[in-house]
């Protein structure tokens, strides 16, 4: 899992499994104690639907296990889709 976006409010990860991408994971801190998070994921032969909620725990745990963020909540919503690639736009 690596970081690769982080602003005041918001993290993106992405998540890889022997080189490949796997999942986009987006989190939105609303408040202290609860997380807004949109995990989307890329390959359903690698991460079956069955295996979400063993993920989703593996994911909270390994996110916000110390002592200062273990009371946070978190909400997940998950789709699964197909990476497209990396745009940009606007600019001067």
């Amino acid at each position: 899992m690596s970081r690769t976006c982080r602003t005041a409010s918001s993290e993106r990860y992405i998540l890889s499994l022997l080189e490949e991408h796997v999942a986009s994971l987006d989190l939105h801190f609303v408040s202290d104690d609860q997380i807004e998070a949109t995990l989307v994921v890329l390959n359903a032969e690698v991460l079956a639907e069955s295996e979400l909620t063993a993920l989703l725990d593996t994911l909270h745990h390994r996110l916000f296990a110390d002592s200062e963020h273990r009371r946070i909540r978190a909400r997940f919503m998950v789709m699964y889709g197909k990476f497209q690639g990396e745009y940009g736009a606007g600019g001067t």
